[in-house]
């Protein structure tokens, strides 16, 4: 946990804290709404207050949250370092992005520079979704809308799409500039996302990927696993993910992990268990 009684590093990160409220259109209470702290608590973080001993308090971390932000950019920013973001998908609990700040290689920090705008437009356009869901928009549409973000955000990343810097990229390589690199090979499922993972920060699989082989090795695409179980594919996918930001995930979760367990012949208790363990105690 960040630790620093630095007055500039704690600006800093209040600045970043307002910045990005006022990017996914939100003002101070709902931004203590979505965090479930007070809207005092959320005033105190963008003036930058020191906390006691320079101590990170639980607070942020659900402020870190709600802002769409990767796990850790808040640390990051103590630490004098750039935000991070998180992979999408069944590799988001085992592989961080690295941020354009940590990439020496000019044509590679393009590419990083833009896997993180897409991150960053794909989080504000999920911020849509959670007004809508506040000012009670059918769940049906947001489902669908949802769905349909998380696919073309996928899509995005797939081979022979991209923005211009991949292609000048490309062919830097093919030129000698820059380094050959078999990011792609090591994590296909990221597609040219991959070129920003950093395998240094590579974390044990989690309940979610355990889920995830389980279904794979059944041969069941996620579709038909929702077939099998009515659990709804994105939520499928979301579990996987080890994204439990849903509504009521708290509550749902252990039911649809105890139903996706059975079907795929795992031990529910023990994911549960595992599910309890990593995202609710101590939050």
């Amino acid at each position: 946990m960040a630790t620093t009684t630095d007055p500039d590093r704690w600006a800093d990160l209040g600045e970043l804290i307002a910045e990005r409220r006022r990017q996914m259109g939100m003002d101070q209470a709902h931004l203590a709404e979505a965090a479930g702290v007070s809207e005092n608590t959320i005033g105190n973080y963008e003036r930058g207050r020191v906390p006691a001993r320079g101590k990170m308090p639980a607070g942020y971390w659900r402020v870190e949250k709600a802002l769409k932000l990767g796990k850790g950019s808040f640390e990051s920013i103590l630490a004098g370092e750039g935000v991070t973001f998180e992979i999408d998908g069944p590799a988001s609990g085992r592989m961080r992005l690295r941020g354009p700040d940590e990439i020496d290689d000019p044509h590679l920090k393009a590419v990083v520079e833009k896997v993180g705008e897409a991150l960053n437009m794909s989080g504000l356009a999920m911020a849509f979704a959670d007004l809508a869901h506040r000012w009670n928009a059918p769940e049906d549409l947001l489902d669908q809308y949802k769905e349909a973000l998380d696919n073309l955000l996928a899509g995005m990343f797939q081979p022979g799409s991209g923005p211009p810097e991949l292609q000048r990229y490309r062919e830097a390589q093919a030129a000698g500039l820059t380094p050959e690199s078999d990011a792609m090979e090591r994590n296909p499922e990221l597609g040219w996302a991959a070129y920003a993972a950093d395998p240094a920060e590579a974390r044990p699989a989690g309940m979610g990927e355990e889920l995830r082989a389980a279904r794979c090795a059944r041969g069941l695409s996620r579709e038909e696993l929702s077939d099998l179980t009515h659990v709804p594919a994105r939520i499928i996918s979301l579990i996987e993910s080890e994204d439990f930001t849903f509504a009521g995930a708290s509550m749902h979760a252990p039911v649809y992990i105890k139903l996706l367990a059975e079907e795929v012949g795992l031990d529910a208790e023990s994911l549960i268990e595992q599910f309890r363990r990593d995202h609710v105690e101590g939050q």
